[in-house]
């Protein structure tokens, strides 16, 4: 009994200590490696300006961990207009032509006449024009200018933590990347980015303890606790770090050597070891495309063995047809749909639709390879048992410059905030694996009208739109989604019951990322365009109902002037993205082999679907409705064609 007495009188101190040490509620740290002066600039001074807003009873230490300054060049074009220019302006590019006179539109003559004052220029170098009169084009000349251009960047990293100075705990982290064209905006930008990130305490939440090695990153550390934080449903904080920042501020030096601050056990202690951190700069050959409408000598071709299209080179200002009585290709410079390509010797068939035209740059280009390795363990401290690990090994990589078109103009990535970008990738796996390890658990305290209220809330982490299982005597019941958080409550809605059963109060409700697989079947009939069709297939609902896609087959009748003219067989796969129970985005691809003309008519058609569509009950999510799709396609069956598309239909799902 003295000793706990002791213990709470030795805290009581270090309270009084830490309020008369920061009479103004801050304190900035700098790293031992980094300067106090940077750019002339007096950084703990900046700083404490900046972040002087302490909300009472709270003690603000503002910990600079990283200051950088890179500087980069890299090369534009600027087309400037100028009468003695050979560049012209077509199609959003810039096109070369060797031909200074301006022309105007004869209307009688019906020809391109000169005229110094004339709207028209004529693009010399255009194969893919399906006739003459294409090459006239409203432009200026142009001229072009090639100029390097160098940019300086400042990077500051910093973490504020912010502690309560009553229960002695960690309220925030908040870690901050700032940048800007000098050190002084860098400092500035700060304040704009600061958020807090709470760790509200309550005595419902998991205890965790986080340890980190000395190795450890300390922007990756901190990147790490602010995930943790997110999530809410932790009382956490890094043990080290803050006998860190204590020994910093001379804790020791006031009450004598051996004094450190008395924490409660944690319940749960997370390790992180065995840090590893390589970066390298490389170098690779790489493919970049850049349309070319004009002139390009190139199509996008997709090749078995690669991750993106290759380059294949074409038949340049030739289009073809298919005769379909002759089962060939010919010549058809006015209609033809299709180019030829120089194929292997393997392949038979050498012509593919033409739908767009390029040139490509194959270029060697720096790129930042990051790798980073650790392995975080999860302990149960009361049981001193290993309830968890989780290796973490990702590679990631960045072009640190790259050509943004087809002049060679160029595009720089900054180094620091690549690293940035990796270290916040981890942090997000850490925090899904922890929050699988500490689902959140409570009670169903009343039912009514399928309206569910749980016993918890805020108290212990619960979020809206979070899932809980609802499970009864050892089997699950059904699972309910959170619509509005309390502090000590939430209410929920059911939205899937396990067939036979009910939700009843006093029963267990536990967090669940891993939600039914519900797969059904649909059946449509629809008028589109000048026809009509039905098809059915595969589809796939979430826990809720909403249906997200499906594989569909069917077929279509076109009709004209009364009279039957097509028969289509077709498949696609569709796309739904709910907004609201009765409007969702909608997203088809596909095509369908229209048989009087022997062709494929490849199509993607995007745009809003309204629906009558109702689940039949809670208990499973079929139904049916009908349906309005209102949108736009581009078809390709038949040269590139942009149309709205509106279909009207009845839509049943079993």
């Amino acid at each position: 009994m003295v000793k706990k007495s002791l213990s709470f009188t030795l805290i009581i101190f270090l309270v009084l200590a830490i309020s008369n040490i920061f009479a103004n509620n801050l304190y900035v740290i700098i790293d031992k490696n980094l300067p106090s002066y940077y750019e002339n600039i007096d950084i703990s001074k900046e700083l404490s300006n900046i972040f002087s807003d302490v909300p009472e009873k709270t003690v603000r230490i503002v910990h600079v961990v990283g200051i950088q300054k890179e500087t980069y060049s890299y090369k534009v074009n600027e087309f400037v207009p100028d009468r003695e220019g050979t560049y012209v302006y077509h199609k959003g590019s810039y096109y070369y032509t060797s031909s200074k006179t301006r022309y105007k539109y004869d209307y009688n003559k019906k020809t391109y006449v000169p005229d110094p004052y004339g709207l028209y220029v004529y693009l010399s170098n255009y194969p893919w024009a399906r006739k003459e009169e294409e090459k006239y084009i409203i432009s200026d000349f142009y001229k072009r200018y090639e100029k390097y251009i160098t940019e300086t960047s400042y990077y500051i990293a910093l973490y504020i933590t912010d502690i309560d100075v009553e229960k002695i705990f960690v309220r925030s982290v908040t870690p901050i990347i700032a940048s800007g064209d000098s050190f002084s905006e860098a400092l500035k930008s700060t304040a704009k980015l600061c958020r807090e990130n709470p760790n509200n305490y309550s005595p419902y939440k998991v205890d965790v303890a986080v340890i980190f090695d000395e190795k450890f990153d300390k922007t990756q550390r901190m990147y790490i606790l602010k995930e943790l934080q997110k999530d809410t449903r932790y009382n956490i904080y890094d043990r080290l770090y803050l006998d860190e920042l204590f020994k910093t501020i001379a804790f020791e030096d006031l009450f004598g050597k051996g004094v450190f601050l008395q924490f409660k056990p944690p319940k749960y202690m997370i390790t992180f070891e065995n840090y590893v951190e390589r970066t390298e700069k490389v170098r690779s050959e790489r493919y970049y495309f850049f349309e070319n409408d004009v002139n390009g000598g190139y199509i996008k071709k997709s090749a078995i063995g690669y991750y993106t299209d290759v380059p294949v080179r074409v038949e340049i200002g030739r289009y073809y047809s298919y005769d379909s009585k002759n089962k060939t290709y010919v010549l058809d410079m006015e209609k033809g749909n299709y180019v030829r390509y120089y194929g292997g010797p393997w392949e038979k068939e050498t012509y593919t639709s033409a739908y767009g035209f390029y040139d490509y740059i194959l270029t060697t280009v720096d790129i930042l390879e990051m790798y980073t390795g650790f392995l975080l363990k999860v302990f149960d401290t009361e049981r001193g048992t290993l309830i968890g690990s989780y290796s973490i090994s990702k590679n990631y990589s960045t072009a640190l410059k790259e050509p943004k078109d087809r002049f060679g103009s160029e595009s720089a990535s900054s180094e620091y905030l690549s690293k940035i970008w990796s270290y916040s990738n981890n942090a997000r796996y850490v925090a899904s694996y922890i929050q699988k390890l500490f689902p959140l658990i409570s009670m169903v305290s009343s039912v009514s009208d399928g309206m569910v209220t749980l016993s918890s809330g805020e108290n212990i982490g619960i979020k809206q739109g979070y899932v809980f299982q609802i499970i009864d005597n050892g089997y699950t019941s059904g699972y309910v989604k959170i619509g509005k958080v309390f502090e000590n409550k939430s209410s929920a809605t059911a939205f899937y019951l396990i067939p036979y059963e009910k939700i009843y109060p006093n029963t267990l409700a536990l967090e669940t990322k891993n939600y039914p697989q519900i797969t059904g079947i649909t059946f449509q009939l629809f008028l589109k365009d000048n026809g009509f069709g039905m098809a059915s297939g595969f589809t796939s609902f979430d826990i809720y109902g909403n249906y997200y896609w499906g594989i569909l087959f069917g077929a279509g009748i076109e009709i004209t002037y009364e009279v039957l003219e097509d028969f289509y067989p077709y498949m696609y796969l569709e796309y739904y993205n709910p907004i609201f129970s009765n409007l969702s985005l909608f997203g088809r691809f596909g095509g369908k082999y229209i048989v009087s003309k022997d062709i494929w008519d490849i199509f993607a058609e995007s745009g809003v679907r309204f629906t009558s569509y109702l689940r039949d009950s809670i208990f499973s999510s079929g139904g049916a409705g009908i349906y309005t799709d209102i949108g736009f396609g581009v078809y390709f069956g038949n040269g590139i064609k942009i149309k709205p598309t509106v279909s009207f239909g009845i839509d049943g799902k079993f």
